[in-house]
């Protein structure tokens, strides 16, 4: 499965790709190729989920568990130094949510669909 979010215009095409380890956020570099940028293992999920980011200079610097209307529902800090993090999410209700991604880049946040079972 494959859902594509609709973007700006002149910002990149942005994709979510179901893989066999979880959701995958994809966005689009060129015609022929999607650069894998962060990734959510396992989801769905029951307890924890390891997030992690496919390019080394990336780190993560705080992470958003909002509801399907935008509520901030939970928020972890993180120095910046890892390319990866675990999250505790077994407080959550099973559903379905989107993960916040802050990372050192300056880039906007990177939004990923959570699925808690």
């Amino acid at each position: 499965m494959i859902l594509t979010i609709p973007c700006i215009p002149q910002i990149p095409v942005q994709t979510i790709v179901e893989t066999e380890s979880g959701l995958e956020y994809r966005q689009k570099v060129n015609d022929k190729q999607d650069l894998n940028l962060t990734s959510i293992i396992p989801n769905p999920t029951n307890n924890s989920m390891i997030i992690s980011t496919n390019i080394k200079s990336k780190f993560i610097t705080s992470v958003s568990i909002l509801s399907l209307d935008g509520r901030e529902l939970m928020k972890s800090s993180f120095r910046g130094i890892h390319s990866t993090e675990n999250i505790n999410v077994s407080q959550l209700n099973p559903g379905i949510y989107m993960v916040k991604i802050e990372t050192n880049s300056g880039l906007n946040p990177e939004l990923i669909k959570l699925i808690k079972e």
